[in-house]
């Protein structure tokens, strides 16, 4: 499998019809209305955002089971959540999205999107990809 794009944004819509698909806000920058150094242990912004992965099937990749990973990291490099997608490689172009229903808050900086992937008969995930996004506090 070969990795043609990965993104995260606010939500992605699949046009069935037209097979194609629009992603919409795309986020890179994430401001919140907390004062600095007052951030709970556990705080999280309720909000619903996605991931999406675009695959391009290689020769040979027909047929086999894959698992995605995507995990969140702090901006000291800590996991904060992840999710994984199970697919099999059935069509040239494969689509993948995780959903995510809360963004965690540990301060701010520049926390990091992972993307990784393993062959169903592998044991360890290898890292793809990866997507910065700058969390910032305003004041209330």
């Amino acid at each position: 499998m070969k990795l043609l794009l990965f993104t995260v944004c606010e939500k992605v819509i699949i046009n069935q019809r037209l097979n194609s698909v629009s992603l919409m806000e795309l986020l890179q920058d994430l401001a919140v209305a907390l004062p600095a150094g007052n951030v709970p242990v556990g705080a999280a912004v309720p909000m619903r955002w996605e991931s999406f992965a675009l695959w391009l099937r290689e020769e040979g990749d027909q047929g086999r089971r894959y698992t995605q990973h995507v995990e969140l990291h702090s901006p000291d490099r800590k996991p904060l959540l992840a999710s994984d997608l199970s697919f099999t490689v059935d069509k040239a172009v494969q689509r993948n999205i995780n959903t995510f229903q809360v963004f965690p808050l540990v301060g701010p900086g520049t926390y990091t999107v992972v993307l990784s992937v393993r062959q169903e008969d592998e044991d360890a995930y290898r890292e793809v990809a990866s997507y910065p996004l700058t969390v910032t506090y305003n004041p209330d």
